[in-house]
């Protein structure tokens, strides 16, 4: 092969590479298999920056697209539509912007109920336009409903940004959510997603919690769906970290579950509502935020209960879409809290103590949820929900009113459960001949860790944690034991980074070791 040979094939492999990898942009409207609309006359392939300008208005007809980053408009029109004849997908490996005036949306179907799909691996950023991935009739014959459900995939953690909702920018239908690797999902707007059909199934909204939370700070996780089974339960891997709103049924007595947490871990509650949802669009709003429960003034006026949980604690409010309709009563009767608790909220096994509280002042006074059957507690990994008793008289709360918060407790003079986050104390298994303080695991942690010991007779037993001046910080056992295993979990949210020395007493014997707290 000659030299000059040897040059024309590098440079067609590089043009050819040059193809594959292009920022590409629409020339006209058209369907987006039609590669005569597309500036470098090739279909957008997986590596390609694709913007749909101004003016066009392309149609997804490809039953498998796919994209790097896709914007849609430069900053006053634009639109990329679902066909209304066929179920597309499109993969965005990147970003997806849609401008100012833009719109990403699902056409009405002509053919029948039909679901599109959308894949991001990505930011999704709104930056004013249009959001709305359910449109149609279930009612129609035949149906022209059609829907676009998104996955969040990947290894990064992204932003989602969805923009203010209004009768138009309505947002998505079903989300997967599927972050692995530790990524997450930030929140810059609320996100809604749909209301869903019972005429049409096949097109729920389905809200998949399979891995990665959600963080939403300031906003909310919606679901407006008053199925239940339309959102997954969460998990310690999968949860929303903040609020999360659900549509509640229209009809009263509807008990929604909140698979929610903060960032300490997974804390799902139950709420339950005493009048109807009345219209779509109108949804409870429960939040979960770590924290003392008590503000550092709060009293029990009742006193029946002497403590609040000093972990976290729930806020419950009200709240509607700009697409609710304004004319339908704008409140909503709550009678049912049930909040969660696990190892990490002080709450030790075996007693019945434990009760729900509940605030409607701003935490300022606590009142105990009076339970005639309380649960007989547990220590465990496994989330347990306390199943609390039904107020006598609803608490109602209104948009934009007052909220209703919500905590565990415990009653008056018992000291089983502290509350506290570090007295947990689960049992593993039965008698034992040693004496034995295992390492701490993790170590390094951040905030929580497990400490687990042997004692070999029954004794009191205490296991503290000291500073490495040697000052205590805090004791998280202090109590009779019978021989056997046990576990500990270790909440230090309120301490500093460092290293810290925990020791195990027990009768005349004691060990200590060293563990390092690292935020």
């Amino acid at each position: 092969m000659t030299l000059n040979k040897m040059r024309v094939l590098a440079m067609i492999a590089i043009l050819s590479l040059s193809a594959y990898a292009a920022d590409v942009t629409s020339l006209l409207s058209g369907n987006w298999s039609d590669p005569t609309i597309w500036s470098n006359g090739v279909v957008p392939t997986a590596v390609d920056n694709v913007t749909i300008n101004d003016t066009h208005i392309i149609t997804l007809d490809a039953v498998d697209a796919a994209v790097n980053n896709l914007t849609v408009g430069n900053g006053t029109s634009g639109s990329f539509l679902s066909s209304k004849t066929m179920a597309g997908k499109i993969t965005i490996n990147g970003d997806l912007v849609i401008m100012s005036g833009a719109t990403f949306k699902t056409q009405t179907s002509t053919v029948g109920v039909l679901i599109h799909t959308f894949t991001v691996y990505g930011n999704i950023t709104n930056n004013g336009g249009i959001i709305a991935l359910r449109n149609g009739s279930t009612s129609a014959s035949p149906q022209t409903l059609a829907v676009m459900n998104l996955s969040l995939l990947g290894t990064n953690t992204v932003t989602i940004t969805m923009g203010a909702p209004s009768a138009t920018n309505t947002g998505f239908n079903g989300a997967t959510i599927n972050k692995t690797g530790g990524a997450k999902i930030i929140l810059g707007s609320d996100m809604i997603c749909g209301s869903g059909s019972s005429a049409a199934p096949t097109a729920e909204p389905i809200v998949n919690l399979t891995n990665g939370i959600i963080e939403t700070g300031a906003y909310v996780f919606i679901s407006l769906s008053t199925t239940s089974a339309t959102v997954s339960a969460g998990s310690s891997v999968s949860y929303i970290n903040g609020t999360m709103g659900r549509g509640m049924s229209n009809t009263a007595g509807k008990l929604g579950t909140f698979a929610i947490g903060d960032k300490n871990g997974y804390r799902p509650a139950s709420v339950k509502s005493s009048t109807s949802g009345v219209v779509t669009g109108h949804y409870l709003k429960v939040g979960c935020f770590s924290g003392n429960a008590n503000t550092g003034s709060s009293t029990f006026p009742d006193g029946l209960i002497d403590k609040v949980s000093g972990v976290r604690y729930y806020k419950v409010s009200f709240g509607r879409t700009v697409a609710a309709a304004v004319t339908a009563p704008d409140t909503m009767g709550i009678d049912t809290f049930r909040p969660s608790y696990a190892i990490g909220d002080g709450v030790a096994a075996g007693n019945l103590n434990l009760r729900c509280a509940y605030s409607s002042d701003d935490r300022a006074t606590w009142t105990e949820l009076h339970d005639n059957y309380p649960d007989l507690t547990v220590a465990s990994d496994t989330v347990k929900n306390y199943m609390s008793d039904t107020l006598a008289s609803a608490i109602f709360i209104k948009d934009g009113g007052k909220s209703i918060y919500f905590a565990i407790a415990r009653l008056t003079g018992t000291t089983e459960n502290t509350l506290d986050g570090t007295t947990a104390i689960a049992r593993e298994n039965g008698k034992t001949n040693t004496f034995v303080l295992d390492q701490n695991y993790p170590n390094p942690f951040n905030p929580s860790t497990a400490i687990s010991y042997e004692i070999n007779k029954a004794g009191m037993t205490n296991l503290k944690v000291y500073d490495v001046m040697g000052r205590e910080v805090m004791m998280l056992v202090n109590e009779q034991q019978e021989a056997g295993r046990y576990n500990v979990k270790f909440n230090a949210s309120s301490l500093a980074s460092g290293i810290y020395l925990y020791k195990l007493t027990s009768g005349n014997l004691s060990v200590t070791k060293k563990m390092s707290l690292l935020k």
